[in-house]
């Protein structure tokens, strides 16, 4: 068995279920941009009220790359189901 095989399946597994796929980006999407925007509120109260250090600074920046992971991932998700179905439409046109 090869180490790749997983993979492989989870592949053609993400391709039947591309609205899922396409569902799921746009979620993780939805996910990061509230994350990043609470984020940001947070960091702008702490400094209005003067609460900012730098041990407080890491942890925003820690939160941040959390919800820009989402934001990313979420993209790459949506893009991804975008391409396969433009590849089905493209085969199904052909064989039309």
């Amino acid at each position: 068995m090869r180490a790749s095989s997983g993979t492989g399946s989870v592949g053609r597994s993400m391709a039947r279920h591309r609205k899922l796929v396409g569902i799921a980006g746009v979620a993780l999407m939805a996910i990061g941009t509230w994350g990043m925007i609470m984020v940001g509120s947070s960091t702008l109260q702490a400094i209005d009220e003067g609460a900012y250090n730098s041990e407080r600074g890491e942890m925003f920046q820690l939160n941040s790359y959390v919800f820009l992971f989402a934001l990313v991932a979420g993209l790459v998700a949506l893009i991804y189901a975008g391409v396969v179905s433009q590849e089905k439409n493209a085969s199904a046109s052909k064989t039309a």
